[in-house]
């Protein structure tokens, strides 16, 4: 029997990062220092020695957008579930400018189609995309064997 949307969700949500990884590999190379990249080389920092992320684009501060993502300044929202991989990350964002948000005052929808049920209590961190990947950088380089 398949799982439903919910239970899938519920345990994807609620899974936790590995408390006693080894290294596997030497070295990992992401391409990209957006914030799939960056969460990416988050994961992958618990499995090697070492992780380098290569990047085109120059990192700019909080507020600067990267010329690869023309959308930056735009509105995005974020479950809170990031930070259990990017520790402080959500006081980080909220401390320079992001909003939290929920069901009471949130209506996600898409084409038409409610997106999360009113039944579901739910918060989401919202803020421009320039500021979720700089602090999501922030968190993934203090880490000693990426860069």
């Amino acid at each position: 029997m398949l799982d439903s949307a919910d239970s899938i969700f519920d345990r994807l949500v609620n899974a936790a990062p590995p408390t006693a990884a080894r290294a596997a590999f030497n070295t990992a190379c992401v391409l990209g220092g957006s914030i799939a990249g960056l969460l990416a080389a988050q994961v992958l920092s618990d499995y090697t020695e070492r992780v380098v992320i290569i990047e085109r684009d120059e990192m700019g501060g909080p507020h600067c957008s990267r010329p690869g993502t023309p959308h930056a300044e735009q509105f995005h929202g974020l479950l809170p579930w990031t930070e259990r991989w990017l520790k402080g990350f959500t006081d980080d964002v909220l401390n320079k400018g992001a909003t939290i948000s929920g069901t009471e005052t949130t209506l996600t929808v898409m084409d038409g189609q409610r997106q999360a049920l009113s039944h579901r209590e739910y918060e989401i961190v919202c803020a421009t995309r320039s500021l979720f990947e700089s602090c999501a950088r922030t968190s993934v380089l203090r880490l000693p064997n990426v860069s």
